[in-house]
């Protein structure tokens, strides 16, 4: 629906720091990173409430992820460790576009503007922490028990919906998840 010529190839610049500490009983890692995200595309599709099919190509977003993460495993014995991340995240869009809506034929409907500036990424937790516990059950057979708790994350939006300034992006409820995985190394 939208010319090859209008999409332009996206540019992410990356810096990232951290420092690395291993020792017979512990490996921990700590750093931070900023990125900025230029001219993402990606197409949007949504129906109305006619249950109508629409399609809106979006072209020159730009984001900026900048976090901090930590990471460490503990080798309590042979058999037993500990682990656990912390990562803590600010991602947001940084400028407003504008987008064509075309219906299911290919028609153009109308043009949008899409005030994403300062509203925060939606679909990826920016918070998450892990604490796990590793059991070595033989030499190369291990099992992991991890509680992974998820936070600041936003509903996904479509284009529509950002066609006014002052967007709110929804926050959903923080959640858990245990999971359990056993394997050879």
């Amino acid at each position: 629906l939208t010319p090859v010529n209008e999409i332009k190839n996206e540019k992410i610049t990356a810096f990232e720091v951290g420092y690395g500490l291993r020792t017979s009983w512990i490996s921990l890692n700590l750093g931070g990173s900023y990125t900025l995200w230029a001219d993402k595309s990606y197409t949007d599709n949504f129906r109305d409430a006619d249950n109508n099919e629409y399609t809106s190509p979006v072209i020159g977003l730009n984001a900026t992820h900048t976090g901090v993460e930590l990471d460490f495993e503990i080798k309590a014995n042979e058999w037993l460790g500990f682990l656990g991340v912390v990562s803590i995240g600010d991602w947001k869009w940084t400028n407003d576009v504008t987008s064509d809506v075309f219906d299911d034929f290919g028609n153009k409907i109308e043009t949008v503007n899409i005030y994403a500036k300062d509203v925060p990424v939606g679909d990826q937790p920016q918070t998450q922490m892990v604490a796990g516990v590793k059991f070595q059950i033989m030499p190369n057979l291990f099992a992991n028990f991890n509680y992974r708790f998820n936070d600041r994350l936003y509903k996904g939006y479509d284009v529509i919906e950002l066609d006014e300034p002052g967007y709110t992006a929804e926050q959903l409820p923080a959640y858990g998840l245990m999971d359990f995985h056993a394997g050879m190394d």
